[in-house]
C-alpha cells in the first residue's frame, strides 16, 4: 500500500479551529477533508526530514510522489498547522509556494533567523500564528500585503525595530498581538483607528509614547495590553474614547508623574483593569456618572496611601490585588457593605 493510500486511509480529521472560509470549502465537498492533514504532514517532512539507507520506501515520500505532492499543495491545501512540534532552521522557501493557504499555524517550535519575506506571497491568508519561536529582525514589512488576514499572532519572539504603521491599513484585521519582543519606537497611531481591530496586544516591549488615541467611538477595540513598556507620557483622558473597551492592561509603564484612576471610570464598560506598578492618583469624593463594575481590578505596587473608597461600589469584583501599597490604618469593612 502506497503512504499516500495508508495515510488516507489510517488518520482522522483533525479537529483544528478552521477560518469560516475553509468551513465553507469543507461544507461544500470541494476538498476531501483528509487531504489537510496529509499534506501537513508532507510538506515540512519533505523540507526538514533526512533520509537514510535503513529507510524504506513506505517510510518517506519518493521523488515521483514529492513531485505529485508539490502540485497537490499549491492547488489545495488552505489550511496548514504544525504547531508544538520541535520544528528548527529557517522557514523553506517552498513555503511561498502555498498560495491557497488561508490558515497558517506555526507557533511553538524552534524556527529561527528573520521571517522571511515569502509569506508577503500568501495573499489569502486570514490566520497567521508565528507565537512562540525565535524569530528575529525587525517586523516583516511585506506582510502589510495580506489584506484578508484577521488573526495575527507573532508574539514570544525576538524581533526589534519599529511597528509599521502600514499595519493599520490591512481592512479586516481584528486580532494583533506582538506581545514579548524587542520592538521599539511609537506605537503607530494608525493603530487605534482601525474599525476592524477587537484585541491589541503589544505588552513586554520597549515601546514609548504618547498614545495618540483620537476621536475613535466607533472603534471596536474590547482589549488593549500595553503593559511592561516604557510609554513615560501620561495616559490621555481621550483613552474613554474607547467606548467597547472591556480589558485593559497598563502595568509598569513608567508614565512619569502620577497616573490619574478617574480617567479609566468614562470606561463604562471596563471590566478588567490591571494598572500595577504605576504612581496612581485616587481623587476623592464622588463621581457624578456611574462606576463601571470591574471584576478584576490590579492597583498594586501603586504607592496609594489610603484604602480607595470607590471600592464600596463595587459589587461584582472577583479578583482585588491591593498588595505592595503603603495603606494604614485598620482594615475598612468595604468589601462586607457593597451595594447589592
Amino acid at each position: 500500500m502506497s503512504l499516500v493510500l495508508y495515510l488516507l486511509i489510517t488518520l482522522k480529521p483533525p479537529n483544528f479551529p478552521f477560518t469560516s472560509s475553509a468551513v465553507k470549502m469543507f461544507s461544500m465537498g470541494k476538498i476531501n477533508p483528509y487531504l489537510p492533514l496529509f499534506l501537513a504532514s508532507c510538506l515540512f517532512f519533505i523540507s526538514h526530514s533526512q533520509t537514510t539507507s535503513n529507510t524504506s520506501s513506505q517510510q518517506r515520500c519518493l521523488p515521483d510522489q514529492s513531485s505529485a505532492l508539490l502540485q497537490l499543495r499549491q492547488e489545495f491545501l488552505v489550511h496548514l498547522s504544525i504547531s508544538s512540534n520541535n520544528f528548527h532552521g529557517q522557514l523553506p522557501s517552498t513555503l511561498g509556494n502555498l498560495t491557497k493557504l488561508i490558515y497558517l499555524d506555526l507557533s511553538n517550535n524552534l524556527f529561527h533567523g528573520e521571517i522571511p519575506s515569502f509569506l508577503g506571497n500568501l495573499t489569502q491568508l486570514e490566520y497567521l500564528s508565528l507565537r512562540n519561536n525565535t524569530f528575529d529582525g525587525r517586523f516583516p514589512i511585506l506582510l502589510t500585503n495580506l489584506t484578508k488576514l484577521q488573526y495575527l499572532d507573532i508574539s514570544t519572539n525576538q524581533l526589534i525595530g519599529p511597528i509599521p504603521c502600514e499595519i493599520g491599513k490591512l481592512p479586516q484585521l481584528s486580532y494583533i498581538t506582538l506581545g514579548y519582543n524587542s520592538l521599539s519606537g511609537a506605537i503607530p497611531s494608525s493603530l487605534f483607528t482601525m474599525t476592524s481591530l477587537s484585541r491589541l496586544s503589544l505588552s513586554q516591549n520597549h515601546l514609548t509614547g504618547p498614545l495618540k488615541i483620537q476621536n475613535i467611538s466607533s472603534s471596536p477595540l474590547q482589549t488593549l495590553l500595553l503593559s511592561g513598556n516604557k510609554l513615560y507620557e501620561p495616559i490621555p483622558r481621550s483613552i474613554s474614547n474607547f467606548s467597547q473597551l472591556e480589558y485593559l492592561a497598563l502595568s509598569s509603564i513608567n508614565v512619569k508623574g502620577m497616573m490619574e484612576l478617574n480617567i479609566f471610570f468614562e470606561l463604562k464598560r471596563i471590566k478588567y483593569l490591571s494598572l500595577s506598578g504605576n504612581n496612581l492618583l485616587i481623587s476623592k469624593g464622588k463621581v457624578n456618572s456611574p462606576l463601571p463594575k470591574f471584576q478584576l481590578l490590579d492597583l498594586s505596587f501603586c504607592n496609594l496611601r489610603e484604602f480607595p473608597d470607590f471600592l464600596e461600589t463595587q459589587n461584582e469584583l472577583a479578583y482585588l490585588d491591593l498588595s505592595s501599597n503603603k495603606i494604614e490604618g485598620k482594615f475598612k469593612e468595604q468589601l462586607d457593605h457593597q451595594e447589592p
